[in-house]
């Protein structure tokens, strides 16, 4: 069907830059869809972005557009991504049971510290 999730995900894996350099985001479903389709991730530097994606995806100032041209720059001149390759398998450790235990032991933590 026209406009249905596979014609997307077609279309994505098709492509070799998704560009989401915004103000705050955490980093975004669509960023998150397109590394696992393999495209380079350009996305804003101010946000959580970075703790998801570390060096896998190019950072940019979303108010430089110099930032942002050099950030797709460097994106394209890299090309698509393996699928399967470590930024994707680090994308599907975050699970929901992941960062559940990791807030369990965070309160853990952090009663223990103070009684």
């Amino acid at each position: 069907a026209p406009g249905s999730q596979s014609e997307l995900f077609t279309l994505m894996s098709r492509a070799a830059v998704h560009a989401h350099p915004s103000w705050l985001e955490s980093p975004g479903l669509s960023s998150l869809e397109a590394a696992a389709c393999g495209m380079q991730i350009v996305t804003g530097d101010r946000g959580s972005e970075c703790e998801y994606f570390r060096s896998y995806a190019h950072y940019a100032d979303p108010a430089d557009p110099d930032s942002i041209r050099a950030a797709l720059g460097a994106a394209l001149a890299a090309g698509r991504r393996p699928l399967g390759d470590a930024l994707e398998k680090r994308l599907r450790s975050f699970t929901w049971r992941q960062h559940a235990e990791a807030t369990l032991d965070a309160y853990g933590r952090a009663l223990a510290m103070h009684g």
